[in-house]
């Protein structure tokens, strides 16, 4: 004769306490808290890339040992530029972080994606840009052979700086002599004004009037 024992209901908290034995292992691998920069990421725009209006958003993905510092960084995803990617690198692999912890509080080596953008959005406000304007046309002939009421566009570029990187004409006036005149009052610029704030807009369009 073949006895059974009776199956005994098992306890919760004894399931409990065998898959937190058996997971007791992964605490020192998972992470729980991702790495944190201590200081938000301050990427350079290259001069070049302001000139030729390049923008974009390079994703990085840093390595970040146990101490905060950055071990190595690469590019996931491009923005489209190499310079502005080196830009982005560059200006992680100085950068500082509280590290990534695991389940038993324990600092970590992980990795963290962060996205680098780069926009020109310092456009200048219309009372800036009247000024620019005005600053333009004192350094045109007055007595230039161009049509009355010849009216061209123009797009400046410029670092934080002032210094002025480029420009394009956005509209032409129709009047090549007008269109002359205001290109070399513009070329004869090597910086532009600053705001009170101590940084000069990265964008300014100014419409230019022979009146």
């Amino acid at each position: 004769m073949r006895y059974v024992l009776p199956r005994r209901p098992v306890s919760t908290a004894f399931l409990m306490s065998m898959i937190l034995c058996g997971c007791s292992g992964l605490g020192s691998q998972v992470v729980m808290t991702k790495p944190i920069l201590k200081m938000p990421l301050s990427a350079k725009y290259p001069s070049v890339s302001l000139n030729l209006g390049e923008e974009g958003t390079a994703i990085v993905q840093v390595h970040v040992l146990k101490d905060g510092s950055v071990a190595d960084s690469v590019i996931v995803v491009s923005s489209g530029y190499g310079r502005l990617d080196e830009a982005a690198l560059e200006s992680t692999r100085s950068a500082r972080f509280i590290p990534g912890m695991n389940f038993d509080g324990r600092t970590v080596s992980t990795h963290i994606e962060i996205p680098v953008n780069f926009e020109i959005s310092r456009t200048a406000d219309k009372a800036y840009s009247d000024m620019l304007t005005g600053q333009v046309k004192e350094r045109i002939d007055k007595f230039v052979p161009a049509s009355r009421g010849a009216s061209v566009v123009v797009e400046l570029r410029a670092e934080s700086s002032g210094r002025l990187c480029g420009f394009r004409v956005v509209n032409s006036s129709g009047d090549a002599r007008w269109n002359k005149a205001v290109i070399e009052a513009i070329e004869s610029f090597d910086s532009i004004p600053k705001y009170s704030t101590g940084a000069a807009p990265g964008k300014a369009t100014l419409k230019i009037t022979n009146d």
